[in-house]
């Protein structure tokens, strides 16, 4: 995701469409890069810091934006995981 670029988490993007709220957010950037991401809140802004190689987990049953810091020197990676009775589906 490029640097200040953002992207949209919808509850049903796993194939089973049920509405979960947890999801496991994951910046997947190297730590050397030190590139940071950010779980939005409901007004759109940065609420929740993902440092490299850490991962938060969030309850949400609404769309939620992940952003990428405006700093960051390049494209951050990420994963988002939605929670489903204990398991993980990576959509």
């Amino acid at each position: 995701m490029a640097a200040g670029a953002s992207v949209e988490i919808e509850p049903e993007f796993s194939a089973t469409r049920e509405k979960a709220g947890q999801f496991l957010v994951t910046n997947d950037s190297a730590i050397a890069d030190g590139y940071k991401i950010y779980v939005c809140g409901p007004n759109g802004k940065p609420a929740l810091g993902v440092p490299a190689q850490q991962a938060v987990v969030i309850e949400d049953r609404d769309k939620f934006k992940i952003l990428a810091a405006s700093d960051n020197g390049g494209a951050a990676s990420y994963i988002v995981g939605q929670i489903f009775g204990g398991k993980i589906d990576v959509g």
